[in-house]
């Protein structure tokens, strides 16, 4: 997510803007949004995570606000600017890294097989 995330982010800042590239990356990201989202809540279901039922809520809410702002982007009434900060400010850094950290003692120490980590 972090590498998507930063080729957003350069993309967004090359010039002249390539819109079409900057589409295919955006949905590569939310593609992998998705599934990181879908692994991680069946993770914490498996691990009878306390919060489950509010993080699904905070991980629809980010998507519903994605999917909006991504649409809003490619039909030329939204801004790059606008929703390459709201994905790499919002979706990675304040989530993935300050929200997830609440479950972070459940998987202190266990391994998951690398095929399985996103």
């Amino acid at each position: 997510l972090f590498r998507l995330a930063n080729k957003l982010i350069d993309a967004s800042l090359q010039a002249p803007a390539d819109p079409a590239g900057m589409e295919s990356l955006l949905s590569q990201f939310l593609e992998h949004v998705q599934r990181h989202f879908a692994d991680e809540e069946a993770i914490l279901l498996r691990l009878n995570y306390d919060h489950l039922v509010e993080h699904q809520r905070a991980h629809a809410g980010l998507l519903r606000r994605a999917l909006t702002m991504a649409a809003r982007f490619e039909s030329g009434d939204g801004s790059v600017g606008e929703l390459v900060e709201f994905l790499a400010q919002d979706m990675v850094a304040r989530h993935l890294i300050a929200v997830d950290r609440a479950f972070f003692p459940l998987i202190a120490g266990a391994r998951a097989p690398a095929a399985d980590i996103h």
